[in-house]
């Protein structure tokens, strides 16, 4: 292992020119690099062999087509084809070889179409995955409410997650490639239309924020109502995402009754005597004939803690 050296580095997309440079820095110590073993988000394993210290200059290019005619291509030209990894080609060349002003692109232009190529192709996907789930979110019963009981709302979370971190990849995204480009386009007297199109960009994500938040705090309201006797309480609910406590005197021997008729969501009810020991902990989530019963062990005073999760239904506690 001692010829052989694995490091992990993070590089976006747009940080191509970090990413050959570090390449070229590393050859220079003596580590060529011979492959890229895996990628978790921008987290790469770059695997380098040991070589005769060189100044080798390494370039990336984004390629949609491929194919021996594009190798071909840049060989001709004495450039070494390495690998395709993540959808990049990857090329070197001894900086003695190389003549000035040479390289794989002809011009700041070429390079600046291979941006907005590369952009394009990362950002549509996660977009539309956005828009996409959002408008599913939408679609479903209740606006989130994805079946019912513990398996619904998991599902729910998993939908929510997915959009949350679709929408943080595109938010980096566009500031990475924003600053990409306009170094380019600046470059190459094409900066117009640069700034407009990502301040268009950045609408467009907080317009999708702003309507996945309401949609968040939408799905998180509570409406339902409580009837409170001297023995007891019922809820009858159309969302439940809040809790309730009550508090009753009880002898040993007395029935505490839960009897529960809930469609969507669970009912969560706990029972704790004034220490705070837990007598019952029960989750409800279907409709059921049954009442359920816990039987008081000794006097004191009991607390009814009753916790709704996009619960919809009727619940009824009663003191016997």
């Amino acid at each position: 292992m001692k010829d052989k050296k694995i490091t992990f580095k993070y590089f976006s997309i747009a940080q191509y020119e970090k990413e050959e440079a570090y390449l070229r820095k590393m050859h220079q110590q003596g580590w060529k690099l011979v492959k890229i073993s895996l990628r978790y988000l921008y987290v790469r394993a770059y695997i380098f062999e040991k070589c005769q210290p060189e100044d080798v200059i390494y370039r990336i290019d984004y390629d949609q087509t491929g194919g021996d005619a594009y190798v071909q291509m840049f060989e001709d030209c004495g450039w070494e084809y390495l690998f395709d990894f993540d959808e990049s080609s990857y090329f070197r060349k001894k900086k003695e070889d190389i003549a000035e002003d040479e390289d794989i692109f002809c011009d700041g232009a070429s390079r600046l179409a291979m941006v907005r190529r590369v952009f394009k192709a990362k950002y549509i996907p996660y977009l539309t995955l956005c828009v996409l789930g959002i408008l599913l979110w939408i679609g479903l019963d209740s606006l989130v409410y994805m079946g019912s009981g513990k398996i619904g709302l998991i599902a729910t979370m998993i939908l929510w997650v997915t959009i949350l971190l679709a929408l943080l990849y595109l938010g980096v995204l566009t500031i990475q490639f924003y600053k990409c480009e306009k170094k380019l386009a600046e470059e190459t007297e094409a900066a117009e239309g640069v700034k407009y199109k990502y301040i268009g960009l950045e609408v467009l994500w907080v317009a999708l924020a702003l309507v996945t938040g309401i949609l968040i705090l939408y799905a998180n309201r509570s409406d339902y109502s409580v009837t409170d006797w001297d023995n007891g309480f019922s809820i009858e609910s159309k969302r439940m995402n809040r809790g309730l406590e009550r508090e009753y005197e009880a002898k040993k021997g007395d029935q505490i009754a839960i009897g529960h008729d809930i469609d969507d969501g669970y009912v969560e009810i706990t029972i704790e005597d004034s220490e705070g020991q837990v007598l019952d902990n029960q989750y409800y989530e279907d409709w059921s004939e049954d009442i359920q019963t816990i039987v008081i062990p000794k006097d004191g005073r009991y607390r009814i803690i009753c916790k709704g999760k996009h619960a919809r239904g009727n619940v009824q506690v009663n003191l016997e």
